[in-house]
C-alpha cells in the first residue's frame, strides 16, 4: 500500500519501479522490457499498460521534463506498450472486419507482375469455390527495409499504387499494416492466430519460398503442421518462369536498372508508370523549344536506366503522347537525377498539378553534347522517333 507522505510515496514507487513490474513496465531497462513484454499475451500487454498509465497520472507530479520523458531524475525509455507487437497490428487487423471467412495471402507484392497475377487468380478461384472472400494482407514498408536498415531498396510501386493493382486483379479484401520491429518479432503461431482472430481467415495460398513469423520460422512444412493444428488450409503456387528466369521483382529491378522497358512489360503485363506532382525547374527546355514538366518522384521510386524514353502522359483525364528524359543532363553539368517529360501537342500551365507517365520504350542512353544546337537537333529526333513508337502501339 502506498504510504501518504510525498517522501514515501517516493521510496514506495521508487521500490515499485525497481521491481519486476518496473521492468515489465519498460521503466527501468528498455532491452528487459523489450524481452519481457514480447513475451507477454495481448491482455498482459494491456494491463501492464494500463498499470503504467494509472501511476503516471497519479503520481504526474514527480514526473521532471516534457511528457513524463524523466522521471526521479533519471531519462525513461523510449518503448512503449502502445506500439508493441500485438498492439498496433491488433488495431490495423481489427479495421477490417470482413463479413464471412477469408482466404489470404501475405507479401508485399512489389511490382504487382505476371507472377503475382498468377498467385492472385489460383487464390480468387479457390476462394470461389469455397465460398470464402479473397484477401491479401500486404505492407507499408519492404521488411527488409526493418530488418536490414542499413540495406537502400527503391519500390517498384508506391502502397497506393499496389493497393489499387491489386484490387485490378479482383481480390475482395486488401489489408495493409505497418511492418515494424515489433512485428518481426511475432512469431508464426501469433501472427496466424492474429489472422484467424480478424480476418477470420480459413486459409493461405502462397509461393513455395513463403515464409512467415520471426526469422522466416514459418516456412511450408510448418505452417502446414499449424494448419492441421489450427484448422486453415495451405495451398503452394508455383513461380511463372519467363525466358529461363522467375518472374519477380528483383528481375524486374535489374531490367529497369538497364533501361530494358519491353522486358519490364514483359514481366509485369503493363508499361512501368511513374508519378508525382510538377514542380518548377530551371526553364531550359522552354529556351531549347521543348518546354519540359519537371515530375517530383519519390526519392524511394525505382527509376529506369538514364536516357530517353518514350512515354505516355496522364493528366487529370486526358492521355498525351510525350519524350521523358531521366537523368543528371551531363551537357549542362547537371548533379541530381531528375525526371523532364516534353508533352507533344500540349499548350499550357503544368505547375502544381499531379501526373504520371506510364514509359513504353527507350529511345537512347543520355550523353554529352558539345553544343547546345547539337541538343536540340538530337531532341527533335527523339521527338520523332517517340512519337513514331507511340503511333504504333495505337493508344495508351
Amino acid at each position: 500500500m502506498l504510504r501518504a507522505s510525498p517522501s514515501g510515496l517516493r521510496r514506495e514507487l521508487s521500490r515499485t519501479l525497481n521491481s519486476g513490474l518496473g521492468l515489465k513496465l519498460g521503466l527501468k531497462a528498455e532491452a528487459l522490457a523489450m524481452t519481457t513484454v514480447r513475451k507477454q499475451s495481448l491482455a498482459r500487454c494491456l494491463t501492464l499498460r494500463q498499470t503504467y498509465v494509472n501511476i503516471k497520472n497519479k503520481f504526474a507530479d514527480m514526473f521532471d521534463g516534457v511528457s513524463g520523458s524523466v522521471f526521479l531524475g533519471r531519462p525513461l525509455p523510449r518503448f512503449r506498450l502502445d506500439e508493441g507487437n500485438f498492439v498496433q497490428v491488433e488495431e490495423e487487423l481489427a479495421a477490417v472486419s470482413p463479413d464471412r471467412d477469408t482466404l489470404l495471402t501475405v507479401g508485399v507484392f512489389d511490382g504487382v507482375h505476371l507472377g503475382h497475377k498468377h498467385l492472385l487468380s489460383q487464390l480468387k478461384e479457390l476462394a470461389r469455390q469455397r465460398d470464402l472472400l479473397s484477401g491479401v494482407v500486404t505492407f507499408r514498408q519492404h521488411p527488409q527495409e526493418v530488418l536490414s536498415p542499413q540495406t537502400r531498396l527503391s519500390f517498384l510501386s508506391d502502397l497506393d499504387q499496389r493497393a489499387r493493382l491489386l484490387q485490378n486483379e479482383g481480390v475482395e479484401v486488401v489489408v495493409v499494416l505497418s511492418f515494424t520491429p515489433e512485428l518481426a518479432q511475432l512469431g508464426v503461431r501469433q501472427f496466424i492466430t492474429l489472422l484467424r482472430k480478424h480476418l477470420r481467415m480459413r486459409g493461405l495460398v502462397v509461393g513455395p519460398d513463403f515464409a512467415l513469423g520471426q526469422g522466416r520460422e514459418g516456412d511450408i512444412n510448418t505452417l502446414r503442421k499449424l494448419g492441421q493444428e489450427m484448422d486453415f488450409s495451405v495451398t503452394v503456387v508455383p513461380p511463372v518462369i519467363m525466358g529461363g528466369e522467375v518472374v519477380s521483382s528483383t528481375a524486374i529491378r535489374r531490367a529497369l536498372a538497364e533501361g530494358n522497358m519491353k522486358k519490364v512489360i514483359a514481366l509485369t503485363g503493363r508499361p512501368f508508370s511513374l508519378h508525382g506532382r510538377v514542380v518548377a525547374g530551371e526553364g531550359r527546355g522552354m529556351k531549347l523549344g521543348f518546354p519540359t514538366a519537371n515530375l517530383d518522384t519519390d526519392r524511394k521510386q525505382a527509376l529506369p536506366a538514364d536516357g530517353i524514353y518514350a512515354t505516355w502522359a496522364h493528366v487529370d483525364d486526358k492521355v498525351y503522347q510525350s519524350v521523358t528524359n531521366i537523368g543528371k543532363r551531363p551537357t549542362f553539368n547537371g548533379s541530381q537525377r531528375t525526371v523532364e517529360v516534353y508533352l507533344l501537342d500540349f499548350d499550357g500551365n503544368l505547375y502544381g498539378r499531379d501526373m504520371r507517365i506510364d514509359i513504353v520504350e527507350r529511345l537512347r542512353s543520355e550523353k554529352r553534347f558539345d553544343n547546345v544546337e547539337a541538343l536540340k537537333k538530337q531532341m527533335a529526333d527523339d521527338v520523332k522517333r517517340g512519337k513514331s513508337i507511340l503511333d504504333s502501339y495505337g493508344g495508351s
